[in-house]
């Protein structure tokens, strides 16, 4: 059956099911004050739920060179997961729409990495929902938002046709009704400029629409803290029977995933290193592409994109034969046109933007040729060449957009290595290392580390540690317990920003941290359960946490042997930590995490002890594996310049 036919038929029966029954009830609560056309009708939601249920059924691939496919016959079911206190973690395969799990939690945040396929679950979970008219579902990609669009406005022109323009007060009252599930799709694709407006606008509307459920997704994102009655979930890395699946699902003829398959089996041991991205459906999507095209296994993330690169640079059109190949209208050479993807790569994260109209990409082209000056084309060439002949890009309705955002970053961190000087680059990474550019650019500290390891020890690990150890050397205290004891408080101290303890006997108070610690932005906090009384530990400083992530993938050995990134949140689950936490305070007290005789955590060296203890199990880089590696990094700078001495 024909996608146009499958997607009226599914959306002419949720229309009828549900929707026009809670129009007319509507309606009649509304009485006078709504006339006709004043708020959506059944043929406006109809054509809405035909559009998009067509657009979201085809999913283009860079294992299948944009190619259009229908997204159940590429969909691996992913599995959510949820970690639970005392309970474990809870995991949910996403084969359908997961009502009961959504109906019990309400607001649920997806938070995960990029490839992990946040949007393709989210759209599968959307079609689902129309396909058995379970809910009346609404999806909003969040990066079409901005301070002076909001959430609202763009609902109402999703479901407006060119002659109706609905009464928003009215609309926002039959939303209010309940029943809807809103998809909140790509919140760390918003521009930072608009962020703090979108944000608050989101919740705003959250809370007006109460009644109705709320699924939000992101990369990790300080401002997502804002989000504290969501529910967090995170998507399980695909096991290797999963991934061989979705490798075997791009490969019409089986002929290619068989033999990659083989390779990865090997016992050579060879690949190895290569098994760990089997887990993420973008970079086994990456590794059929570069394999398919050059059947080798890359070894490192950027040498994914860069094969995959070349596989679209020099595609065989196998509709008119294997000798065809797509002619470019710039007439770019592959590196020339690579040094311009890298310019425009570049300038699309700083922006940080993905999705673009006509008149705003052609722009950045010429920012990007201007940057290449030795290089002739036209902008309008080179914009069809990476539509068509080089298809990076996808058009999407008026807008043009990288396929993947990942793809976008991994240009921005050539033209960083290749195109800058070394204060340039300096100035680049330092400005992605801010906290207000949150941990959502941790795949471009991952592909930077890749590419160009050196640069990364010189330009973010060296002053990172400089800093942790002038740091140290300024704490002082007149504490008199054992040296090590005291050491080992002010390494603790050093990764936090700030720190709390919040002491009650009642539940634990989520609007004091929604109040006192989330607020800043740049802060996360974890929970623990110690006797009668609850201990919040809060304020890890999310800043460092992408660094201390890089570090432990990369560099494990200068943690020693405490490197808990992603620790248990009830003191019962560490391993040598008594839960009897013996103080006495008021409820709802805070106190810093410091040095301060007069502070009652450091009451006594039992209590100090153990609260050093709890610090250890969470990000901790002891303060001599820091000066050791410090050491390293200098000397490795004294023997580069003594190489260029030499010439």
């Amino acid at each position: 059956m024909a996608l146009e036919t499958i997607a009226l038929t599914a959306a002419t029966s949720l229309v009828d099911k549900l929707i026009i029954p809670k129009i007319e009830a509507f309606l009649t609560q509304a009485g006078t004050k709504c006339k006709q056309h004043m708020i959506p009708i059944g043929n406006h939601f109809k054509e809405y739920y035909k559009r998009t249920y067509k657009q979201y059924s085809t999913i283009s691939s860079l294992a299948l060179k944009n190619d259009q496919w229908n997204i159940k016959d590429i969909y691996v079911p992913l599995t959510l997961v949820l970690n639970k206190r005392h309970e474990g973690s809870i995991q949910i395969l996403l084969d359908k729409f997961p009502e009961e799990f959504i109906n019990e939690y309400s607001n649920i945040l997806i938070k995960d990495t990029a490839g992990m396929g946040k949007s393709t679950l989210s759209k599968r979970m959307y079609l689902d929902i129309i396909d058995n008219g379970c809910k009346i579902p609404m999806f909003i990609e969040l990066q079409k938002l901005s301070k002076d669009k909001k959430i609202l406005t763009e609902i109402t022109e999703s479901l407006s046709s060119l002659k109706n323009i609905f009464d928003e007060s009215l609309l926002i009252e039959f939303i209010m009704s309940g029943e809807f599930v809103f998809f909140l799709d790509g919140y760390d694709e918003i521009s930072f400029e608009d962020l703090t407006a979108v944000t608050t606008d989101i919740q705003n509307f959250i809370n007006k629409a109460h009644k109705n459920q709320f699924i939000l997704t992101s990369r990790p994102d300080t401002g997502l803290y804002s989000f504290n009655s969501f529910q967090e979930v995170s998507i399980a890395p695909l096991n290797q029977q999963e991934a061989y699946e979705l490798l075997k699902k791009y490969d019409k003829d089986g002929d290619t995933s068989s033999l990659l398959i083989e390779k990865l089996e090997s016992d050579s041991g060879e690949h190895n290193s290569i098994k760990e991205f089997l887990g993420n459906p973008l970079l086994v999507s990456l590794l059929y592409a570069a394999f398919d095209y050059k059947q080798t296994i890359p070894l490192k993330k950027h040498l994914f994109y860069r094969q995959v690169y070349d596989a679209y640079f020099d595609t065989h059109d196998l509709t008119k034969g294997r000798g065809y190949i797509h002619n470019k209208k710039t007439g770019l050479d592959s590196d020339d046109f690579h040094r311009v993807l890298r310019c425009l790569g570049y300038i699309c994260t700083l922006k940080r933007k993905r999705e673009f109209t006509k008149d705003e990409l052609l722009p950045l082209i010429t920012k990007a040729k201007a940057y290449c000056s030795n290089l002739v084309f036209k902008e309008s060439d080179f914009l069809k060449d990476i539509l068509h002949s080089v298809p990076l890009f996808c058009k999407d309705g008026h807008s043009y957009k990288w396929v993947h955002k990942s793809l976008q970053e991994y240009f921005a961190v050539c033209f960083t290595v290749q195109d800058t000087t070394d204060i340039q680059r300096e100035g680049f990474l330092q400005n992605i290392y801010e906290p207000h550019n949150r941990a959502s650019y941790f795949n471009i500290f991952d592909l930077y580390y890749d590419i160009d390891t050196n640069g990364f020890l010189i330009h973010i690990l060296k002053p990172f540690l400089e800093n942790l150890i002038v740091d140290y050397n300024a704490l002082e205290t007149d504490l008199t317990f054992c040296e090590s004891d005291i050491e080992l408080r002010k390494e603790s101290i050093l990764y936090k920003s700030t720190y709390y303890g919040i002491f009650t006997n009642d539940s634990f108070l989520q609007s004091h941290i929604s109040n006192t610690v989330r607020t800043t932005g740049s802060l996360d906090y974890r929970n623990f359960i110690g006797g009668n009384n609850k201990l919040c530990i809060a304020a890890a400083d999310v800043q460092k946490r992408s660094v201390f992530i890089i570090l432990l993938k990369h560099k494990k050995h200068i943690f020693g042997d405490k490197y808990y990134i992603s620790g248990p949140s009830d003191i019962s689950d560490l391993p040598g930590v008594s839960m009897d936490i013996d103080i006495d305070v008021e409820e709802d007290c805070f106190f810093e995490f410091d040095l301060d005789r007069n502070n009652p955590l450091n009451r006594n060296i039992e209590l100090f002890k153990k609260f050093n203890e709890l610090y250890l199990r969470t990000q901790h880089i002891p303060i001599q594996f820091a000066r050791e590696e410090l050491t390293k990094i200098n000397k490795m700078i004294k023997n580069k310049n003594e190489c260029f001495d030499l010439f």
